[in-house]
């Protein structure tokens, strides 16, 4: 239930991966971006959403990190191929409050593409890992859980994350894109 070890530690090697810091982009609520802790943290209490507004328009990438809940009760959603707006896009969801995660369209009434029961550890923050390859999403939680799905909208490249519920803290994010190089060997 988790990727290769060796892939992983070859995309955390700094050649291709993204400065999120720099492309950070508060959408709604208040966020405390801190490059130098590798910290973006949701200090609203009612959530907010803070997008990534990629430098390159490639389409497969892989997204990491380290989710931090106050309480049971906040839930986060990382939102791959979103638009400029936040309007279309896929999320991966992670509800420790209704021990569930997900991968569903982003509209409210869209679609639920796979889901499955979780259970989160009390205070321990919850560990990500997101594949993003063309019409594919892959996504790992805490080495514990998968999830899969294909989608048809491959148009948009931005990455967003949402927070409902209370505050969080996302830790180590990390985005490194593949070329069509790299994917082809």
């Amino acid at each position: 239930m988790r990727p290769l070890p060796e892939l992983i530690a070859t995309i955390r090697k700094p050649k291709g991966n993204a400065r999120l810091f720099d492309c950070a982009k508060k959408l709604r609520g208040d966020w405390q971006v801190d490059a130098s802790k590798q910290e973006l943290r949701c200090t609203d209490k009612g959530g907010g959403v803070l997008l990534f507004d990629l430098p390159e328009k490639n389409p497969n990438y892989y997204f990491e990190a380290d989710i931090r809940f106050i309480t049971p009760q906040a839930k986060a959603d990382i939102v791959v191929r979103t638009s400029e707006k936040f309007d279309r896009g896929y999320r991966i969801a992670i509800e420790p409050g209704k021990k569930k995660i997900a991968i569903r369209q982003l509209a409210s009434d869209g679609g639920i593409f796979d889901e499955q029961e979780h259970v989160f550890k009390d205070g321990t923050p919850v560990h990500l890992q997101v594949f993003v390859c063309d019409g594919q999403i892959e996504a790992f939680v805490n080495g514990q859980a998968s999830l899969s799905t294909r989608i048809l909208d491959r148009s948009e490249h931005r990455v967003a994350i949402e927070t409902t519920g209370r505050t969080a803290t996302i830790s180590k994010p990390l985005l490194h894109y593949f070329k069509h190089k790299e994917i082809s060997k």
